[in-house]
């Protein structure tokens, strides 16, 4: 094994710690994230610093608290002088590449190629990036600008018109988009590509970012049918809230309690066909992109070492 090993980070959104195969989930299959558990070290308990997008995003890249790198909700951006992984890293030889979903920055319209800069600026020498679902309703990239080529990316846009009128409990139908053109098959298909093409000599650091299981529960449709709401786990019971719960917590909590209310179980039986279907589809992109890295000869060199914990 190299001294320096590839360094592979794939990062789904909103994905809960216990929606895998390998933590335990009665319905959930995730075969590849499975492997990656079994040949790595699966972490029964981590936490993340903010439950907020982009904090817990800068948390990632940097090692700090919200209170340190200052991003405390999905708005303004990371400071572009921010000391990152990616620093550290390419200063001992490797080579930087992010793929997919970064959200340092409030993606608000105009076309992502413009912070190109700021992403170099954080340490990322090459950048693919893409918008999360919402954002792209509204900001161009790369993979709009191929769904345009395409002819599909109205058909994205209107669909989530759609979904944004009906509201997220009510928009629980797949994706209407081409098989292969979800952004999550973008994703895993631009990551696929890059290693297949990748002839550098240093080490090679890979973000790649998706952009499910992210609500809207929009799975592609031949995914969807790999699960039946008829054979959803039981709802859990409702949580009291906590006496300790500041007022702007607990405020919001019982916000969130009476939303759920509306949820029927057949209804939330519906949103986890769904997002569980989203979690598969992306889970084999994640077999894809293990096995292009496998055919590369790159996947020895990227195999976590148990002995360096």
């Amino acid at each position: 094994m190299a001294d320096h090993p590839n360094i592979l980070i794939l990062m789904p959104d909103e994905q809960r710690a216990d929606s895998m195969s390998c933590a335990g989930h009665p319905v959930v299959k995730t075969p590849h994230m499975d492997r990656l558990a079994a040949e790595g070290v699966l972490f029964s308990n981590a936490y993340t610093p903010s439950p907020v997008c982009m904090p817990a995003r800068s948390s990632f890249l940097t090692g700090l608290y919200c209170h340190n790198h200052g991003q405390w909700g999905n708005y303004g951006k990371l400071p572009a002088d921010a000391d990152t992984y990616c620093h550290r890293v390419k200063a001992v030889g490797y080579h930087t590449c992010h793929i997919g979903k970064s959200h340092y920055y409030a993606h608000s319209g105009g076309h992502l190629d413009e912070h190109k800069p700021f992403l170099n600026a954080l340490g990322w020498q090459e950048v693919y990036e893409t918008t999360g679902p919402q954002a792209t309703r509204r900001t161009d990239s790369i993979m709009t600008d191929h769904w345009r080529e395409v002819g599909c990316l109205e058909t994205f846009r209107e669909d989530y018109a759609r979904r944004a009128e009906v509201g997220h409990t009510a928009a629980l139908w797949p994706s209407p988009m081409p098989e292969g053109e979800t952004i999550d098959d973008f994703v895993g298909r631009t990551a696929v590509e890059y290693i297949e093409g990748y002839d550098r000599d240093e080490p090679l650091l890979l973000f790649v970012g998706f952009g499910g299981p992210h609500p809207p529960w929009d799975a592609p449709a031949d995914w969807a049918k790999r699960y039946d709401p008829a054979h959803m786990p039981p709802n859990l019971p409702p949580i009291e809230l906590s006496e300790w719960l500041p007022p702007a917590a607990a405020a919001h909590a019982r916000k969130q309690k009476k939303g759920e209310r509306q949820v029927t179980p057949e209804i939330n039986a519906k949103i986890r066909t769904l997002y569980y279907a989203k979690i598969s589809h992306i889970d084999w992109w994640m077999g894809q992109i293990l096995d292009a890295m496998d055919a590369r000869g790159m996947l020895e060199d990227t195999r976590p070492r148990r002995n360096a914990l």
